[in-house]
């Protein structure tokens, strides 16, 4: 017979909005079997931007991690957003992001699936180029 052919599409193209993910269903809980570790790597991999931070991204917590998305926001940058205090939607996100890092204190920023160093949110002079080479969308700035 003929060999089969097909085309393989997305209803969107992957990392070119912004959002918040969650890492469980929505009834919470470790109810998956897969690592919250590798579901986390997988995750920095699958998307070019992704900040880990406390709180949602509509109302992150006050200080680094508001500063964070605000940032980000400025730059018109489209990332995921998961919310490491929230123990029902990312049991032991915490704990996995500071393995991940080496550092307890949230935010954390991933660009390309490596972690974007110290001194990007004191300092973002040399956040946008490093977000272009990870392959960041960029769109115009979020209304208020």
């Amino acid at each position: 017979g003929r060999p089969l052919r097909f085309v393989v599409r997305r209803w969107a193209a992957r990392g070119t909005a912004r959002g918040m993910v969650r890492m469980s269903s929505p009834r919470g809980g470790m109810d998956h079997v897969v690592p919250m570790l590798d579901l986390t790597r997988g995750l920095v991999q699958d998307y070019p931007v992704v900040l880990f931070l406390e709180g949602p991204l509509q109302q992150p917590a006050e200080g680094p991690s508001r500063r964070a998305v605000e940032l980000l926001d400025d730059l018109g940058v489209a990332f995921k957003a998961v919310d490491c205090a929230d123990e029902k939607a990312n049991p032991g996100l915490r704990g996995v992001i500071e393995e991940l890092s080496g550092e307890r204190s949230l935010p954390q920023l991933f660009a390309g699936g490596e972690l974007v160093r110290h001194g990007w949110l004191d300092d973002p002079s040399e956040l946008r180029p490093v977000l272009e080479r990870a392959g960041a969308s960029f769109h115009a700035r979020l209304p208020a």
